[in-house]
């Protein structure tokens, strides 16, 4: 679940857009249609529950699984280290 400015097919600040591109790069295998969001600009009382909920003071934010994974400079890092594959594609044992 990313939470962004806008959507994940029209982003409409520079960091969502950012995020937005790193967790689509063809590269990553998962489905597509696994990948949701929330539009911050919807309801303006979500973007300060968010930040007080998980205690991070950044938007766009992507969670996995529900746990929130970072901003953008986590996941680009994670990217740049490869990691963000593996949280992506990862399939949990039933």
């Amino acid at each position: 679940m990313l939470f962004i400015e806008g959507t994940i097919d029209f982003p409409t600040e520079m960091q969502s857009e950012a995020i937005v591109k790193i967790v689509r790069d063809p590269r990553y295998t998962y489905s597509r249609d696994e990948l949701d969001s929330f539009d911050l600009k919807q309801d303006f009382e979500i973007r300060p529950a968010l930040l007080n909920y998980c205690q991070y003071k950044v938007t766009p934010q992507l969670y996995i699984m529900k746990r929130l994974v970072g901003g953008l400079e986590v996941v680009r890092e994670l990217h740049e280290q490869g990691k963000l594959k593996y949280l992506l594609e990862y399939k949990p044992p039933k």
